[in-house]
């Protein structure tokens, strides 16, 4: 998906836990270029939008973004890739 820099829009994207679309115990990272998460990463609470997660673009500078989830439930803490958006 593409979006003008000037944009503020949600974007909505999924997260699955034993084959049920999920919105508890989640973290976001929103991550410019092909970087991955890493101990520096600054992970946020997602909104919640109807029993959706979404993330609020505004302000971003044109590049492609990456979003990443993390789960906090577990000792495991796995982080997985959900998509990207450009913003032009």
């Amino acid at each position: 998906m593409s979006y003008p820099k000037a944009t503020k829009e949600l974007v909505f994207f999924g997260v699955t836990a034993n084959k049920v679309n999920t919105t508890e115990n989640i973290e976001v990272a929103v991550i410019k270029g092909g970087v991955e998460p890493d101990e520096n990463t600054e992970w946020k609470e997602p909104l919640i939008i109807e029993e959706k997660l979404c993330i609020l673009i505004d302000g971003f500078e044109p590049a492609v973004w990456r979003i990443w989830v993390r789960a906090t439930s577990t000792p495991e803490q796995p982080i997985v890739y959900c998509g990207k958006f450009l913003v032009e």
